[in-house]
């Protein structure tokens, strides 16, 4: 079956994108949820972390927070049956923001 062929599945029925046997509605809800609770917790952790003396500063979470925000929004943008490119854009940010995370983290030692 051409993958191309098969439509968005909603929220009763199941797609050809199957999470833990959750149809694509749901799964929607959940990647909307997960970017959602990134977000918080990156304003929750800037905020924190200006209250007082930390060993790290908001520079050394941003890093972190946006490789999270890209495979979410890879996932989401799967989730929809986006263009390839738009997914593989996510992915490859998410990498890069991963790779500069570590290099902060090792230059450090």
């Amino acid at each position: 079956m051409n993958p191309a062929a098969v439509p968005f599945a909603s929220f009763g029925t199941t797609g050809p994108l199957d999470l833990l046997g959750w149809n694509a509605g749901w799964a929607l809800l959940f990647a909307d949820a997960l970017l959602l609770l990134l977000l918080l917790e990156g304003a929750a952790l800037v905020w924190w972390l200006r209250r007082g003396r930390h060993a790290v500063g908001p520079g050394d979470i941003v890093w972190a927070l946006l490789a999270g925000l890209g495979l979410t929004a890879a996932l989401r943008l799967a989730v929809v049956q986006a263009p390839l490119g738009a997914i593989v854009m996510c992915l490859a940010g998410a990498g890069a923001a991963h790779a500069v995370d570590l290099w902060r983290r090792l230059s450090r030692r």
